[in-house]
């Protein structure tokens, strides 16, 4: 799903440093969102960049990935 601007007022100061999203960088796909933190929604951070982005479809809350040791 790739996420849209269009219908979202920003609700966040425009210099407003923020740290609680985790997004996925791929040259071909672009950014997906990966990580939110408590209380953070796609809302917010579509105002806070001001950029389009992907979701995944396994959004996690941040602090809750699991690292494989294999």
């Amino acid at each position: 799903m790739l996420a849209d601007l269009s219908s979202f007022q920003p609700s966040w100061p425009e210099n407003k440093h923020r740290q609680d999203c985790v997004f996925e960088v791929d040259k071909e796909n672009g950014l997906t969102l990966t990580e939110l933190a408590d209380g953070t929604t796609i809302e917010d951070v579509l105002v806070s960049t001001g950029c389009e982005f992907h979701v995944s479809k396994d959004l996690k809350k941040m602090g809750d990935v699991t690292i494989d040791s294999a």
